[in-house]
């Protein structure tokens, strides 16, 4: 359910009667908000194969990084938790008669956990079916260099006779390359409240590890 700002142009009996509709189907229908709590971690193969075999996650949320928020009915929340590394992506080259001047440009990768949550309607018992994509981005802790041996590039500016100059350039300079291990999953999920539900067990690519994901939510209202 969402609201909005309505317009009405008549009589004023009517837009009262209007506005004593609204209220009603308001206090009928009530937006109900969820609280919804995700544990995340990575586990082997074989110890993901076995938690989705006994389907008992009680272990692996006391271990596990939580994360957790609200969201209403209706709508959708992302809940996140990881870090930032920086790390050099390229270089702005500045040329001008034969020489080069390299301006560094910085980037940053995303390291951890994302969950998008939107539920579709509450349950009898006070929870909620929704969809439920989860994310796992996990960043190596060196960053691969890679050289710039040579690059050839036109001077923006002309020489003195009115050409235009060029040239290829070697340098000793070397960029950044993050390595990433990624694994995600999309699905409808039906969360009790207070009872941890495995939402899914995902391979790491081809590491052999893997992304185990629990939530559970309660109805706040």
């Amino acid at each position: 359910m969402c609201s909005s700002d309505l317009l009405y142009i008549g009589p004023d009996d009517r837009r009262s009667e209007l506005r004593t509709g609204f209220d009603e189907y308001g206090a009928a229908a009530p937006v109900h908000t969820f609280a919804v709590e995700a544990a995340h971690g990575i586990l082997s193969a074989e110890e993901a194969a076995a938690l989705a075999a006994s389907g008992d996650v009680t272990g692996f949320v006391r271990g596990a990084t939580r994360v957790q928020g609200a969201v209403l009915e209706g709508d959708s929340m992302v809940l996140l938790g990881g870090t930032e590394a920086a790390y050099l992506k390229d270089y702005d080259a500045q040329i001008a008669n034969g020489s080069a001047i390299h301006d560094p440009i910085v980037s940053a990768v995303f390291g951890g956990f994302s969950l998008w949550a939107s539920p579709i309607d509450a349950t009898e018992s006070g929870g909620m079916r929704a969809w439920i994509d989860v994310q796992r981005q996990t960043v190596e802790d060196t960053l691969r260099e890679i050289p710039i041996s040579n690059f050839r590039a036109d001077d923006p500016d002309s020489d003195d006779s009115g050409s235009r100059v060029s040239g290829t350039y070697t340098t000793d300079l070397t960029v950044e390359l993050p390595d990433t291990r990624r694994a995600s999953a999309r699905s409808v999920v039906s969360l009790e409240p207070d009872v941890w539900s495995l939402v899914t067990v995902q391979p790491m690519a081809s590491d052999g590890r893997c992304l185990v994901v629990a939530a559970r939510a309660r109805a706040s209202r």
